[in-house]
């Protein structure tokens, strides 16, 4: 027995109905069909961040933390007792010890404040990244109604266990997509199926 087309929850016929990418790609903008932005897939998330602009302060960084211990050594081989002995010898090592110091201390920390930003950027690239593929995959499952103009979820389309949806007005369309990507699939990522459909070119 041949399943049943899914059926506009507003005119209970199927029709007119068809997938709101295909209604978005075919007509939306268009005289008599819908206006473009209410069917629009959800935004792409931008390029990820930058290459770790951290390194080359962890390079100067480490360029320091070597000249502090050069000249820790070179004060231990001259022996502190002959330096405590000659205020200008004194005063001359600890000159040297001086520069590498504030290199090691300026940059090193200058490393820790980059490196947690880029960290935090990339983190924050992976959530949006993870929020878009949801929110596609629920676009793509998504059907619309040109007789009616309204779109809809037929059941079992997002998960097994949620029910059709009423009609969905069009200006609401992209808010339901994010509060249906949210309650289909939460933190977890779409199904592989899902996902692929999600990501392939307008």
């Amino acid at each position: 027995m041949a399943e049943r087309e899914p059926v506009c929850p507003g005119c209970d016929r199927a029709d007119e109905t068809m997938t709101v990418r295909a209604g978005y790609r075919d007509g939306a903008g268009t005289p008599g069909g819908p206006p473009a932005a209410a069917l629009a897939p959800p935004p792409a998330v931008g390029p990820p961040p930058e290459r770790d602009p951290s390194r080359g302060y962890a390079l100067l960084a480490g360029l320091g933390g070597l000249g502090v211990v050069v000249a820790l050594t070179g004060i231990a081989a001259d022996g502190l007792s002959s330096l405590a002995s000659s205020p200008y010898l004194l005063g001359s090592a600890f000159g040297e010890l001086l520069v590498p110091v504030v290199l090691f201390s300026l940059f090193g920390t200058r490393y820790a404040l980059v490196a947690i930003r880029h960290r935090e950027k990339v983190a924050a690239h992976r959530r949006e990244t993870g929020y878009q593929r949801r929110r596609a995959a629920v676009w793509e499952a998504a059907l619309l109604c040109r007789r009616c103009t309204v779109t809809f979820f037929p059941g079992g389309v997002l998960r097994a266990d949620i029910p059709a949806s009423p009609a969905i007005a069009l200006e609401r369309f992209p808010v339901m997509v994010a509060t249906m990507a949210d309650r289909a699939h939460g933190g977890v990522a779409p199904p592989d199926g899902a996902d692929a459909a999600a990501t392939r070119a307008i």
